[in-house]
């Protein structure tokens, strides 16, 4: 760490600080005479996160409880043993998906259609060693197919629900739409 690297944390912090310390002085003060603090009026009205990194699915910072928050944007992909399947980790038409206003994929192209993939893929947790383990479930709207791969296990699937069991690597969980129903696509 160079010295204007520690300076510029430092000011940071004692900027942070101030700012936190200040914020409880502003506040009106009472006229009348205030009763006995309780244990919640002493703590400060605000509170302030710093030094949060970007959001990504290789940080090892967790801001959200639902983790597809923090995803990667779809990847198009093909599964490797399709006829015209060049790379099954990305086809790199990523600008040729059918996706709604929210960003979620309403269509797959059909095996004989122009674009080379047949899924979409996403990545959670990729590179983080360290994320929570156990029993994860995902929880969506619509009609289709999900497919789970890398630190995840697929334990049981029902209509709008799957239940995995996630083992936490480096390699992250692979989450990949294989089938939706574009009337009613896999969404939420």
């Amino acid at each position: 760490m160079t010295s204007s690297t520690r300076l510029t944390v430092c000011l940071g912090f004692v900027a942070a600080l101030l700012l936190t310390v200040g914020l409880q002085y502003l506040r009106p003060q009472p006229t009348a005479s205030p009763p006995q603090p309780t244990a919640s009026a002493l703590q400060p009205a605000t509170e302030i996160g710093t030094n949060l990194a970007g959001i990504a699915d290789w940080s090892t910072q967790m801001p959200f409880v639902d983790g597809f928050k923090s995803s990667r944007p779809w990847i198009t992909q093909c599964a490797a043993d399709e006829p015209d399947c060049q790379s099954d980790w990305s086809t790199e038409e990523e600008d040729q998906l059918d996706l709604d206003g929210r960003g979620w994929v309403r269509s797959l192209p059909t095996p004989d259609a122009p674009p080379e993939y047949t899924r979409v893929g996403t990545l959670l947790f990729r590179g983080v060693e360290e994320y929570p383990s156990g029993e994860y479930i995902v929880r969506y709207e619509g009609q289709g197919q999900l497919r789970y791969d890398f630190d995840a296990e697929l334990r049981r699937a029902s209509p709008g629900e799957d239940r995995l069991q996630v083992t936490p690597s480096d390699a992250g969980i692979l989450l990949q739409i294989t089938a939706t129903d574009p009337n009613d696509y896999i969404r939420n």
